[in-house]
């Protein structure tokens, strides 16, 4: 019964990890670009630079197709690919401490959002955490663009309540993060 039990167990295991390594490393490469054509790119930008002239935040947006195969075999999770990007991007270095990352796994269909701790202080995790469930239900319609480009916009919302730009019309003179969405296969 027992040796029963590990073949079944072994069986599941590998179907899983074949199809899930598949659906990551080949779907998610060719998705990244068909989801993402360069005007689609160049809208996320543009909405990123709008939306920091509400607040003294900086915003980061990083899609990845899916996770290296190295994060992949060592079981790194989304949430903590996430957090390895928030150091190695610097989006926790900025002035302010109010830089927050929203990162995206297109093959695991994941949306993490960290901020740093300026925000953290002032913001609540359950925030985030509706605003990725939000964005999810929009990404399940298909259109990713639409869907980062409302996450940023109730992000924004969240950072102009406690990070106001006094000014309101000009962008701050000084970009921390760079406007681009970065691009991960």
């Amino acid at each position: 019964m027992q040796a029963e039990l590990s073949k079944f167990f072994t069986e599941v295991f590998s179907k899983f990890f074949k199809v899930h390594f598949l659906k990551c490393f080949f779907f998610g490469y060719w998705e990244l670009n068909q989801i993402f054509p360069e005007s689609n790119r160049a809208r996320i930008a543009e909405s990123i630079s709008l939306s920091e002239r509400q607040h003294t935040g900086e915003i980061c947006i990083c899609v990845e197709a899916a996770l290296d195969l190295l994060d992949f075999l060592r079981g790194i999770t989304v949430r903590e690919k996430a957090e390895m990007l928030f150091s190695s991007l610097r989006v926790w270095d900025t002035e302010t401490n109010a830089g927050v990352l929203i990162y995206i796994n297109l093959a695991d269909r994941s949306l993490e959002i960290l901020a740093d701790r300026g925000i953290a202080t002032k913001v609540n995790d359950q925030q985030w955490h509706e605003i990725c469930e939000l964005t999810k239900t929009t990404f399940q319609s298909g259109d990713f663009t639409q869907g980062i480009i409302e996450c940023l916009n109730s992000v924004s919302k969240i950072l102009a309540e406690h990070f106001p730009n006094d000014s309101g019309t000009v962008k701050r003179s000084i970009n921390e993060l760079s406007d681009q969405p970065i691009f991960k296969r």
